[in-house]
């Protein structure tokens, strides 16, 4: 309901909303380019010094997993916020 006292015309609304998700997205590819960054630095690093233990390898890769993680947190919560404002603005609209 308090989307339809706002100023603006729908089609600014709804792209406002859209806009929400489109940021989500965004921090997603984010992660995922921070994680391909992180492995060829770890990849760098592992020529430049020879034999690696496997277990440095996976702890590095567990490593380069944070980012995509966060991204898609992002994501999911801006896909559920973006869900419940366009809801509300159906609503508002009177489409119900």
């Amino acid at each position: 309901m308090a989307l339809k006292g706002r100023e603006g015309t729908a089609v600014a609304r709804r792209s406002s909303i859209d806009a929400i998700l489109f940021w989500g997205c965004v921090a997603a590819l984010i992660g995922f380019l921070g994680q391909w960054i992180g492995v060829m630095k770890m990849l760098t690093v592992m020529v430049e010094h020879g034999l690696v233990s496997p277990d440095m390898v996976v702890y590095g890769l567990s490593e380069s997993l944070l980012t995509p993680v966060a991204g898609m947190f992002v994501l999911v919560g801006s896909a559920f916020l973006w869900f419940f404002l366009r809801v509300g603005l159906w609503a508002a609209e009177g489409r119900s």
